[in-house]
């Protein structure tokens, strides 16, 4: 893990050297279902709008990425209750599924997060880790 502490003693990051490519993020963009719930902005924009977009924010991303910054609106989602059946009790949470709804452009970021851990890391992921590995269920 790095820390602000490793960063002020002259601890050289791999991350410095990031670039998120214009191509990448376009990709990322255009894969974005419209369907997708997605936070303030609405994923057809993403999708339709790839190009210019991707622009801007492969260069947003790759400062994030250099500066160890992910940015804290982002870090922010917005959970709903909703009932299990029609009649479940206000007061048994139990009955009740959480939706949560993450800002579609910091899930992409994630996904780009994702390419550069594998990148740095290599092969060294514990090989009971399935979170990051395609076609793989973390149940």
């Amino acid at each position: 893990m790095i820390t602000s502490k490793m960063i002020i003693l002259g601890y050289s990051s791999p991350a410095t050297d990031v670039t998120v490519t214009f191509n990448r993020v376009t990709s990322i963009f255009k894969q974005v279902k419209a369907s997708t719930t997605s936070g303030p902005a609405p994923p057809w924009v993403l999708n339709k709008c790839a190009s210019s977009l991707a622009v801007h924010y492969s260069e947003f991303y790759s400062r994030s990425i250099r500066e160890l910054n992910y940015p804290s609106a982002w870090k922010k989602d917005l959970v709903t209750p909703i009932p299990k059946n029609p009649v479940a009790s206000i007061d048994n949470p139990k009955l009740y599924r959480l939706a949560v709804v993450t800002p579609i452009t910091a899930r992409c970021f994630d996904k780009i997060g994702i390419d550069f851990l594998k990148q740095v890391c290599g092969g060294q992921f514990d090989h009971l880790q399935f979170a990051y590995k395609k076609g793989y269920n973390t149940q």
